[in-house]
């Protein structure tokens, strides 16, 4: 991925945006990759080539029947970037934009992004792959008695998640406690900014007692069930230490990483947070990849698996693919790698990735060999 990079001058690419995108279908959508530069003279070629890159799409949504009106209504989300001085002085090393009616998203990535435009019926997603999806994607809970703050991040990225309706305090979770208690705290804790109590104390001995955290994480844990999904990507946990075992034990996630980035987590920004829970959750991460290469291996061969692009995307299609596997495009030190996807199979492919994350499948953006893409089916 190159040198390091600063988190907040790249933007985070979660599971999220890839599913998102992969959902869109109503064309045109348009996907931009260029190589950026951090520093240096080349940075002054970065904006002149965005605007090539955008002139050629122009030339191909004229091709596909748009009027020039609508073109230009179409680029307008990106037509002023390229003399945005400020906008390409904070670059990683990739830039991907993704257009379409109704969508806006552009993405700093810290991956040598090789140059390219697509337009067609959906968005080119596995450029990005190595980010996100099955590939390094996690989330971050920050919990402390006044703050509910979830993230959700990969290898290389965090960004924080809207959490909606549910209690953003143990205040509000609680508050519909008797008469009695919450006369209690309001006389021993603090009004916080917003007006609402404060709560301190840490277990044992504190003024805050053990069935009253299990009252206000299980609170916590059942707001964020919507959000969190069905588990497939682990949750580390930022809290105290003594509230960790609490947490999991009312829990109904089933993906939680051991230990947990100890102390309060209120003051530590989400570069901190994601510095500190990324050694936890590593190898989980690990397993998860093990995992499907094993359930892969054990069916190869058999009608649980397939490696031909076009039946692949044929079971996509039908909802069928549980697992993707994605040969390299490169191999070390930037050779072609052997099972380099030829362009026809490659359309083939996105279109497959695109009808597997939609369906709620998992995509890996390499596998370990089984030739150019291989499928793990779910009937």
């Amino acid at each position: 991925m190159g040198e390091p990079v600063n988190l907040s001058e790249i933007d985070a690419v979660t599971d999220s945006d890839v599913r998102a995108l992969a959902g869109h279908q109503d064309g045109p959508c348009v996907s931009m990759f260029m190589p950026t530069h951090r520093a240096g003279p080349e940075t002054r070629q970065d904006p002149l080539r965005f605007r090539n890159l955008t002139g050629e799409a122009a030339a191909r949504l004229s091709e596909q029947g748009l009027t020039s009106r609508e073109v230009v209504d179409f680029l307008a989300p990106v037509a002023s970037l390229d003399g945005d001085t400020v906008f390409w002085r904070h670059m990683a090393d990739g830039l991907a934009v993704f257009l379409a009616p109704g969508v806006h998203r552009r993405f700093r990535v810290p991956l040598d992004l090789e140059e390219g435009l697509f337009v067609g019926d959906g968005f080119r997603l596995r450029p990005l792959l190595p980010l996100t999806a099955e590939n390094g994607s996690f989330l971050v809970l920050s919990l402390s008695q006044n703050e509910v703050r979830l993230f959700e991040a990969t290898r290389s990225s965090i960004g924080e998640v809207a959490l909606g309706p549910g209690p953003a305090s143990m205040a509000e979770a609680l508050a519909d406690e008797d008469h009695e208690r919450q006369l209690q705290v309001r006389s021993s804790g603090k009004a916080s900014a917003a007006g609402r109590s404060m709560y301190h104390g840490h277990g044992a001995g504190g003024e805050i007692d053990k069935q009253q955290l299990e009252r206000y994480f299980r609170a916590v844990d059942s707001s964020l069930g919507g959000i969190l999904g069905v588990g497939r990507h682990p949750l580390v946990l930022a809290c105290v230490a003594y509230y960790a075992p609490i947490y999991r034990a009312v829990s109904r996630y089933p993906v939680i990483a051991e230990g947990c980035v100890e102390g309060s987590p209120e003051e530590r920004s989400p570069q901190e947070l994601h510095a500190a829970a990324w050694p936890l959750v590593a190898p989980l991460l690990d397993d998860a990849r093990r995992d499907a290469e094993a359930r892969l291996a054990a069916v190869a061969g058999t009608d649980r698996s397939l490696d031909d692009p076009a039946a692949i995307a044929d079971a996509a299609r039908q909802g069928r693919v549980d697992t993707l596997f994605l040969a390299a495009a490169e191999a070390p030190g930037g050779r072609p790698g052997p099972d380099v996807i030829p362009p026809a199979d490659e359309d083939l492919l996105e279109g497959a990735t695109r009808d597997t994350l939609r369906a709620g499948g998992a995509v890996f953006a390499e596998h370990p060999g089984w030739g150019r893409a291989a499928a793990l089916l779910r009937y």
